[in-house]
């Protein structure tokens, strides 16, 4: 919606490539905005910065507090840290470059959305504030070394942990 509302065609696509791999993934039947989104290529030798929203584990209540129908996506540390894994191993793959992780601090979001005039509650401003997290150099290099602590704060090292698969 945002990338719409700002006239940004490219963006809008990649956002169509994405919508319908997770689509595909979960093993939903297309529609017609699936069936619109381009063939997915590889824009390689191109500089791209993906960021990936993900709310670290000291932030999780307090996101559940103030938007309690995230529970089915965050309350399970496990199931999340599994969903974003995947989701930046896809995206790794589909475009060949390694994205990032933006921890989101839910009262910085807020008063971010407020400044910007989002719904901090919308995923349209999660995926704004990873975006802006990202430009400002704050997101987290994805994927750690093997031996490196996981980028889930499990205290794991990530091959034992996120870096399994």
């Amino acid at each position: 919606a945002a990338a719409k509302r700002r006239g940004f065609r490219e963006e809008i696509a990649l956002a169509r490539v994405e919508r319908r791999a997770e689509r595909e993934h979960v093993g939903l039947e297309l529609d017609e905005d699936d069936r619109r989104a381009p063939a997915p290529k590889p824009p390689r030798g191109v500089p791209i910065a993906w960021a990936v929203a993900w709310f670290p584990p000291d932030q999780r209540e307090a996101a559940l507090a103030h938007w309690p129908y995230l529970a089915d996506d965050i309350a399970d540390p496990d199931h999340y840290a599994v969903h974003i894994e995947t989701r930046l191993r896809n995206l790794h793959t589909a475009f060949g470059h390694r994205p990032t992780l933006a921890p989101i601090v839910v009262d910085q979001l807020i008063g971010w959305a407020a400044e910007e005039g989002y719904d901090a509650g919308s995923g349209e401003a999660r995926s704004m504030y990873a975006a802006e997290v990202g430009r400002t150099g704050r997101a987290i290099s994805w994927p750690p070394g093997r031996n490196d602590s996981c980028w889930c704060r499990s205290g794991r090292k990530y091959k034992r942990c996120c870096g399994r698969a």
